[in-house]
């Protein structure tokens, strides 16, 4: 079996590389005709014949590109190979006839549709697939091929008759991420007529698709940062069930270049109001999971706190452990002081039990032993029957008695205890575990466990601030902290909020009550770090030396345009283009079409605006709804410049999940679903490239409507050409943005929008819909993409499983493309590449109804839906701004302290992500989503990756020969044939 080594490193797109071939090929072919005069013409057009092969070969070659390495998509092959089929003897070759007049032309000038026509071809392509048409043979004429669904071993692999191997069933699927290309070419004469004199010639050769990620890349993880990793708890106490539900997780495998830190917080008080009898017991509404209280107090009154502490001054009863038999003043009930008994049913044993029971003070309530299966039979004294309903109601909540247990069965006093009547705050102990579904790599320090909860110690200022440790919460010790200002671990300025660390090893001992792991691989494994990808700004020379070796890549890929280089070989950027050209995919910040770029008041900054809020990305766009089904949506926009120079117009998209019209596309508002969109032509390098600027993308009204917009300063549009603008940004296909600038933000301004920065200000979704078996075991972490649209017979809201046969798959579960039964891709896949040298700023102020906390749901629609691969050169992270515009950008070190964000962050609202985050910096979600967050890995953007998806450097700081994907085929080496049968 031959072994293929995979090309690496950038190229120019496919048509620019292609015109660059043909360029080259052209010239070749005018000197061979000049030094070939005095030959025969026989042999001269025997050449001739060989160079309008390769030319056809490289067309084919751009057209595999443009297609994604779906061969079927070619225009004019023949992929319906049954006998039933009007063409199948033309089975996976174009065009359809064998009449060389039907035969694809070739020109004198490659560049010009006008130069006279020299030659024409047929090509074959091969799969590797043995055909009954082909004589149980592949295409070529192997006895060797893959037959789909086979069980045999010996028709899993597909090869062609030179040995090369294309495909395997077992591993990465046939047909495979390798395809040959036949070539047969004949000379005409300038009307496409074969001389008479002239035989063809065949060129074939392997090529390599784009169907993996060559070079390990951020998209192998779905979470992945140069800084340590905080791992924030990922469930609640689901207080009915009794349960730890899982709200938030990530669902991917992570790496980190320095460690782990795992974080857990404790701040979760109640606010009883101590009874009217001494010593006695406090109902508590709250059940929490773990049978602790850390501390009572009475709250900072002056420079005075009153701190009780259980065994001391109290005993707490958690939730379920008693019976509380609460006495009602409607019935008959024992005297107080009185004895009475509580018969208890011994299921699952024989018979009952009885438990005698001093009455405590009247219409007050008395606790008993805890809940048995079958609970309590009868409550009694002497002949006196008391019913339920009626003399009491028996309750199972927490409660606190104010006295401590005197070591022989009875009570002693205790030490002290809130007036009757006064308020005072119940501190729990109410973390949450965290849960790990996938693999975690570091290459620094050995994870360090946090936790951080609030309590006074001591009564007096300074005093209730101290140096301490813990034992036992929950199980676990907690190490001494510190007073001293910024020590960590240690307090938050003047506050009772403190951070300790855990002291027990939860790797290898693990406690189900702090950490859990779906499975014991999942554990954080010590590896290598990463070179980082993308670069921030800076003013350290040899990093901007870096980043134009970047920027030159993808200048490559969109302009087809390379700086020239200085004789110490660094790139010179003065010849960068000033002006923009969007169908090229390079924009910059001035000069450009004002629908694109403009200052926004909005913004607290000078800086330009590239703005792709409510934007619908895409391709070949048809109307799916409306009064133009099937018509193609007219590109009419900048209505000043020719067609050809045309890129956008104005639809109308149900961007309405819920609706059975998800997703379609109309000429007008069919319905209130409907929202208008600008439809943006993805350019033909699927790289848009902006430089110098601020990226806009998503958009989200705030709460209370499109007025809302300017008066919480969120980046939304409140209307769109005078109606109701989109409530996302939608994209149709592949597609990268990059966000590039070589100059820094001043100092201590990056938490303000700056040159290099991608803000979400929205929901960033794609066309296609995801489908993940959430709370579903080992399959939580499968994903697949879906058409929400995919005809009769189906419905985007009906898919049961992840397998479910009547939905129609775009992916599979590992990423891969799905096929057809005939080995055809399904659907168009999706993906967006958020690329920014600086932030990617992610806006909550749309989330936000007001500064205060928000400790209800606003909406059902209180989600921020975000789809794509984010690579920040700086940070993603959460960001906001406050009611005067002011930008507030969160401290992650901090993410719990910080006075600003503590009253702006949500319980209720929900962040879903599906794809794959870089960050140089530490990101801090939880900073605004608390607790309802779930982080999907999106394994189609590793198996099919982006355009212009970065690499790591090989070796640090070596970005001229970095990686940047392309999806050109690679001629794999020693596969071409000249003469090929």
């Amino acid at each position: 079996m031959k072994k293929y080594r995979s090309e690496r490193g950038v190229s120019i797109p496919p048509v620019l590389m292609v015109i660059g071939i043909l360029v080259v090929l052209s010239v070749t072919f005018l000197a061979v005709v000049r030094f070939q005069v005095q030959r025969t013409g026989y042999e001269q057009a025997t050449i001739t014949a060989g160079y309008v092969a390769e030319i056809g070969f490289q067309q084919l070659r751009a057209e595999l590109a443009a297609a994604n390495g779906d061969w079927t998509q070619i225009n004019g092959v023949v992929s319906a190979c049954q006998t039933t089929d009007p063409f199948y003897t033309r089975c996976q070759r174009l065009p359809s006839t064998n009449s060389y007049a039907a035969f694809r032309p070739v020109r004198e000038n490659p560049l010009d549709v006008n130069s006279r026509i020299i030659g024409v071809y047929e090509a074959a392509i091969e799969t590797g697939e043995k055909r009954a048409i082909f004589s149980n043979k592949t295409l070529t004429g192997a006895t060797v091929g893959f037959v789909p669904n086979s069980v045999s071993s010996s028709e899993k692999k597909g090869y062609d008759i030179y040995g090369n191997q294309l495909c395997d069933a077992d591993a990465g699927g046939c047909p495979g991420r390798f395809m040959g290309v036949k070539v047969t070419a004949w000379l005409t004469d300038s009307q496409g007529k074969l001389l008479p004199k002239g035989r063809s010639q065949s060129v074939y050769g392997v090529l390599q698709l784009n169907s993996g990620n060559l070079d390990p890349g951020p998209s192998g993880y779905l979470l992945e940062s140069d800084q340590p990793i905080i791992i924030d708890q990922n469930t609640a106490w689901n207080f009915i069930s009794k349960q730890f539900d899982e709200v938030g997780a990530f669902y991917g495998p992570l790496h980190t270049n320095q460690r782990f830190k795992f974080r857990w917080e404790s701040i979760d008080t109640e606010t009883p109001t101590r009874g009217g009898v001494p010593n006695a017991s406090d109902m508590l509404t709250y059940a929490r999971p773990y049978p602790g209280v850390l501390q009572v107090d009475t709250g900072l009154q002056g420079l005075f706190v009153n701190v009780y502490n259980p065994g001391t001054d109290f005993v707490y009863f958690p939730w379920s452990m008693f019976y509380q038999i609460q006495w009602s003043p409607a019935g008959p009930e024992p005297a107080a002081g009185s004895t009475y008994t509580v018969e208890y049913n011994n299921n699952p044993g024989p018979g009952t039990s009885t438990y005698t029971v001093t009455k405590g003070a009247l219409n007050g309530s008395d606790p008993v032993p805890g809940p048995t299966e079958n609970g309590i039979v009868q409550i009694r004294q002497g002949a006196t029957v008391y019913n339920v309903g009626t003399s009491y109601q028996l309750r199972t909540d927490g409660f606190i008695v104010w006295s401590v247990p005197d070591g022989m069965g009875g009570w002693l006093v205790g030490g002290s205890e809130p007036s009757s009547g006064n308020s005072y705050r119940v501190r729990y102990i109410a973390h949450t575990p965290i849960r790990v579904f996938d693999k975690m790599n570091y290459a620094g320090a050995i994870p360090q466990f946090q936790y951080e909860h609030e309590h006074a110690m001591g009564s007096s200022w300074p005093l209730y601030q101290s140096g301490h440790a813990h034992t036992n919460i929950a199980g676990v010790n907690l190490s001494a902290n510190s007073t001293t200002v910024g020590a960590d671990p240690g307090y938050v300025g003047a506050s009772w909020l403190h951070r300790h660390y855990i002291t027990d090893d939860l790797i290898n001992l693990i406690n189900p009550d702090f950490l859990w792991f779906a499975n014991s691989a999942y554990s954080p494994q010590s590896a290598t770090s990463h070179y980082t990808p993308l670069l921030r700004p800076s003013s350290d020379l040899t990093n901007y030396k870096n980043q134009l070796e970047q920027l030159n890549k993808y200048l490559q890929l969109s302009l087809g345009f390379s700086m020239p280089r200085n004789p110490d070989e660094s790139l010179n950027p003065t010849t960068l283009p000033a002006s923009s050209d969007y169908l090229y995919g390079y924009l910059v910040g001035t000069n450009v079409d004002n629908h694109l770029v403009y200052n926004l008041p909005a913004i607290d900054s000078d800086d330009k605006i590239v703005d792709f809020r409510s934007v619908y990305f895409g391709r070949d766009l048809k109307y799916s709804a409306g009064s133009q089904i099937g018509a193609d949506v007219v590109l009419t926009q900048p209505s000043a410049q020719p067609a050809d120079k045309r890129y956008y117009a104005w639809i109308w998209v149900n961007d309405n999940a819920h609706s059975s019209d998800y997703m379609k596309v109309a000429d007008s508002q069919v319905s209130s679903d409907y929202r208008m969109y600008r439809y943006v032509l993805i350019p033909e390098s699927k790289v848009v490239v902006v430089r110098d600027a601020v990226v806009l993308i998503g958009n989200r009204e705030p709460n209370g409507g499109s007025g809302a917009c300017p008066t919480l300063k969120a980046d939304c549009l409140p209307l769109l050409n005078g109606n109701a603008p989109g409530r996302a940004t939608i994209i149709d296909g592949q597609l990268t943005l990059l966000s590039f600038t070589t100059s820094p933000p001043g100092p201590g301004l990056d938490y303000k929008y700056s040159k290099g920065d991608i803000v979400v200000v929205g929901d960033v979704r794609y066309r296609n819909a995801f489908y993940t078996q959430y709370n579903s075991g080992s399959a939580k972490m499968e994903v697949r993409q879906l058409d929400p649209q995919p005809g009769v017979g189906h419905n985007h809201l009906t898919t049961t499983s992840i397998t479910d046969g009547q939905t129609k798959w775009i992916t599979n579960i590992d990423g891969t493309r799905a096929r057809d039964t005939n080995g055809a891709f399904v659907g168009n896949l999706c993906g967006l590449g958020l690329f920014a040298t600086h932030d990617v700023k992610i806006s909550v102020t749309g989330l936000m109804p007001d500064p205060s906390p928000d400790s209800s749901p606003d909406s059902t629609d209180d989600r921020l839906i975000l789809h794509g691969q984010l690579v920040a050169g700086n940070r993603v992270a959460v960001h906001a701004k406050d009611t005067s515009g002011n930008e507030l950008l969160n401290d992650p070190d901090a993410q719990y302290y910080d006075d600003i964000w503590k009253n702006r962050n949500s319980f209720t609202d929900r962040l879903e992500f599906f794809g794959t985050i870089y960050s140089f910096e530490k990101t801090a979600f939880t900073s605004y989503f608390k607790l309802l967050r779930n982080y999907f890995y999106d394994r189609s953007l590793y198996m099919n990756p982006l355009i212009g998806a970065p690499a790591y450097p090989k070796t640090a700081g070596d970005y001229r020969d970095q990686a940047v994907f392309n999806n050109y085929p690679s001629l794999v080496q020693g596969s071409w044939k000249m003469g090929a049968r």
